[in-house]
């Protein structure tokens, strides 16, 4: 998901989980987020969910495309 916007990677859609904000390594916490947004490798997404949403969101993360 490294250089994807969250409207490109449809995180909430693919997963259900809630994406509630983004830690970057160089700029700490960004919970103002935007379909805009873009994911960076390093980031922290801290995201609510149920369990097997959770789950969802794990394959999606560790599966290569």
């Amino acid at each position: 998901l490294d250089g994807k916007t969250l409207k490109e990677a449809a995180i909430r859609e693919r997963t259900g989980v809630h994406i509630v904000g983004v830690k970057r390594v160089e700029s700490g916490l960004e919970p103002d987020l935007t379909p805009s947004t873009v994911l960076r490798a390093g980031d922290t997404v801290f995201v609510m969910g149920q369990s097997d949403q959770l789950d969802k969101l794990s394959e999606l993360l560790t599966k290569s495309d």
